[in-house]
């Protein structure tokens, strides 16, 4: 979803827009309750995650991407709810800490699991919370030198962790490269 934005917002079309449009109402209906996804979406039939519950990067994946098609147009009260949903859990760590795995509260030990500081950094300047920006790349910066580890490979962190960096201003990202 996110790749489909990016294309659209360089060059708008109809097509890529009604696919934008259908995986980001997709991944809307796949949330759980609190504004979360697992390994797959929700089971309709009870609400649930399939698998083992709910993942903080893969989730901050899928909020980028439903903020980006509400960028691109999309319009739709089921994508309006489940924004909200998310950003209302993803802000309970503003001012508290970074992300765990899984759903298990504010760390604050550790700054950045896996670029999931990076993550939650453009998610909240997508959604227009600059104080939730600032501290969600701050703690990214704090974490320049953990970019190889994270859960099963590290691929996650030298992605989102410098581009989340940079959401906190040309001096934040300054430090951390150095």
């Amino acid at each position: 979803l996110i790749a489909q934005c990016e294309g659209y917002l360089i060059n708008p079309n109809p097509s890529a827009f009604k696919s934008i449009r259908t995986t980001a109402l997709n991944f809307a209906a796949g949330q759980d309750g609190v504004g979360l996804w697992g390994h797959k979406l929700v089971v309709p039939e009870t609400g649930r995650l399939r698998g083992y519950g709910q993942m903080n990067q893969p989730s901050l994946t899928a909020f980028i991407g439903m903020l980006m098609a509400k960028k691109c147009g999309v319009k739709d009260p089921l994508l309006h709810d489940s924004i909200e949903r998310s950003y209302a859990y993803f802000a309970t760590y503003i001012g508290r800490g970074g992300f765990k795995y899984g759903v298990h509260g504010p760390d604050d030990k550790n700054f950045n699991n896996n670029g999931m500081s990076g993550s939650a950094a453009i998610a909240m300047a997508l959604y227009g919370d600059q104080k939730g920006a600032r501290f969600f790349a701050q703690l990214a910066a704090a974490s320049y030198d953990r970019l190889e580890q994270g859960h099963a490979a590290h691929f996650f962190n030298p992605f989102w962790t410098p581009l989340g960096v940079a959401v906190g201003g040309p001096e934040l990202a300054s430090e951390f490269f150095k």
